[in-house]
């Protein structure tokens, strides 16, 4: 693909040649998966260190909580969401990779709640690891849009099937 070519207007520039190579059938799943790595690496690279610190702080915030509420077995839920709230507004930077963030770490603390686990070692990990599936979703997977006919005329029900081959490989 020539520098310039758009072959999805949803899609950010970065993510056009995993997509192409997608549509166009021609390389295996873990061959697209590559592709598809590459381009988020490059991704979170541009996006810099801000959710790497909040993780951080929000990981260890987590952590503290949790390993304080083992001695009586109490953990005060809305009170952690509201640190972690605030952790994030009190950081400066984009809002939307502090929203990320912020998900990723509100999802593995409801993981911790509901799941009864009470052990967040590594949360910080856990969080980035949630956080790149977040970009993943929010400036690939999802800009695909439903639609009959995609690239290089590769029908939807493919595409999707395709997507599904290369979330597993990743």
């Amino acid at each position: 693909m020539p520098d310039g070519d758009i072959v999805h207007g949803s899609l950010r520039r970065l993510y056009q040649n995993p997509y192409q190579r997608l549509c166009e059938q021609k390389d295996s799943s873990d061959k697209c998966a590559g592709y598809v790595i590459k381009a988020l690496r490059e991704d979170l690279k541009r996006k810099g260190d801000l959710s790497v610190r909040l993780a951080k702080s929000m990981g260890e915030k987590i952590e503290q909580v949790i390993n304080a509420a083992s001695n009586n077995n109490s953990v005060d839920w809305i009170a952690l969401n509201n640190n972690l709230d605030t952790l994030a507004r009190q950081e400066n930077g984009r809002y939307d990779l502090k929203e990320l963030t912020l998900y990723a770490a509100k999802s593995f603390v409801h993981y911790l709640r509901y799941k009864r686990e009470i052990s967040a070692e590594n949360a910080s990990e856990n969080i980035l690891k949630r956080y790149i599936q977040q970009v993943y979703k929010s400036e690939f997977k999802e800009r695909i849009p439903k639609t009959s006919k995609h690239y290089a005329g590769i029908d939807e029900v493919t595409l999707k099937r395709r997507i599904d081959e290369i979330q597993r490989s990743e």
